[in-house]
């Protein structure tokens, strides 16, 4: 991912948490987001190679409990 978007994503993840967002709403919400280009935060790390940022969003799909298709 571009520079400074893995510590923006974790931090609104953070805040999601925070503000006690329903399982549905974070994955709505934070998982699903859309950049200006219409990529994912998983497109993105994916396309740019961001090992750091895939394993997170691997382990926020576990916490989230997502389903493969999501």
């Amino acid at each position: 991912m571009y520079e400074g978007q893995f510590e923006v994503l974790d931090k609104l993840w953070d805040w999601a948490k925070e503000v006690q967002l329903k399982p549905e709403e974070l994955r709505n919400w934070v998982w699903l987001s859309k950049d200006l280009c219409g990529e994912t935060a998983l497109q993105i790390a994916k396309r740019t190679g961001n090992v750091k940022m895939l394993e997170k969003l691997r382990d926020w799909a576990k916490e989230l409990q997502l389903k493969p298709e999501e």
